[in-house]
């Protein structure tokens, strides 16, 4: 069952001159799910629900619904494919064609079990569909990452998945805000990607095992924006490509104008929960309140105003979850 726009799906299908595009979302199972790694939405890597290692993938599954151009199933000496993920979308990589990856927020539910159907049922019977229309902007949560969702390991970040040590509380809180009908994305600064102290590969595991933590707490985000870059410099050199100034590392504001671009999001109704003076003053800069909580950093780091920008916090919390209780309640 879904509502979605099939135009805004052919689009994208179009786009990336793709042979199949899979519409993708985040699960609340994802260690018993197929999941997708992607690049600029394009399929990397398919990881079958059944792979040996299932914890530390990116939280992103095919929500069932497929689009396929022209040659996009082709035949295998009389064989039936038999399953998407692990056949087709395997050999059109293997053969150099594109898969794209389309992500949506819209309306999609399995009605393959009982369960699922009741659920879709009341789904509809609460305007649930209509209600997630990205014509419906809605308001948001955005989160910073260490600090908020999961304790900050210390000076040098999170360099490990084993590093992830979650916030007691973080994954149901973003699940009562998603059960209030907001959109739910974060937005992290990774300046150990740049220094080289981290792969992309790399961190898509740390933030795959952070995805799957929040998961088994009932939550899950939207998106979440990386910016990887740093001024620097850096006493070995870092990744040079990396090594330069940005507009997408807070408290600069790229990553925040593209969720409100790029998400179904009301700015009027957004805000921005961190622990460091640099998320306030991003927030502060796109014109939504910035809360701080004194987990991590507590915003007590320096700077508390730069470039004009007030890094003072709207007000202050014990923790993403008792932030989150006052959005709801002021919503």
């Amino acid at each position: 069952l879904f509502d979605l726009d099939l135009a805004r799906l052919a689009a994208a299908h179009a786009a990336h001159a793709a042979a199949l595009t899979v519409v993708a979302q985040p699960t609340l199972r994802p260690r018993e799910s197929d999941l997708l790694a992607e690049r600029d939405g394009r399929l990397a890597a398919v990881f079958p629900k059944d792979r040996p290692d299932p914890q530390d993938q990116r939280n992103l599954s095919p929500a069932g619904l497929w689009l396929a151009g022209p040659g996009a199933l082709p035949g295998r000496g009389g064989e039936p494919w038999r399953d998407l993920c692990r056949d087709v979308v395997p050999a059109l990589l293997a053969a150099g064609r594109p898969v794209a990856v389309h992500r949506t927020t819209e309306y999609l539910a399995r009605v393959d079990a009982a369960a699922a159907r009741a659920a879709a049922e009341r789904d509809l019977a609460a305007g649930r569909p209509e209600a997630l229309r990205l014509a419906h902007r809605r308001p948001a949560l955005l989160v910073d990452v260490d600090g908020v969702l999961n304790h900050d390991p210390g000076p040098q970040g999170t360099l490990a998945p084993d590093d992830i040590v979650m916030v007691d509380g973080a994954g149901a809180a973003l699940a009562r805000a998603r059960a209030a009908g907001f959109v739910i994305a974060a937005i992290t600064n990774r300046a150990q990607v740049a220094r080289g102290d981290v792969s992309f590969e790399a961190l898509d595991r740390i933030l795959g095992r952070l995805e799957a933590l929040l998961a088994a707490d009932g939550g899950y985000l939207d998106h979440i924006y990386v910016c990887p870059h740093h001024p620097g410099p850096f006493p070995h050199g870092g990744v040079p490509e990396l090594v330069r100034a940005c507009e997408c590392r807070k408290p600069g504001t790229l990553l925040f104008r593209r969720a409100f671009a790029e998400l179904p999001i009301d700015p009027g109704r957004a805000c921005m929960v961190g622990d460091s003076t640099r998320d306030i003053m991003a927030a502060h800069a796109v014109g939504i309140p910035g809360y701080g909580v004194m987990t991590g950093h507590g915003c007590r780091d320096t700077g508390r105003a730069r470039d004009g920008l007030d890094g003072t916090p709207d007000r202050m919390f014990a923790d993403i979850g008792a932030a989150v209780d006052v959005v709801l309640a002021q919503a």
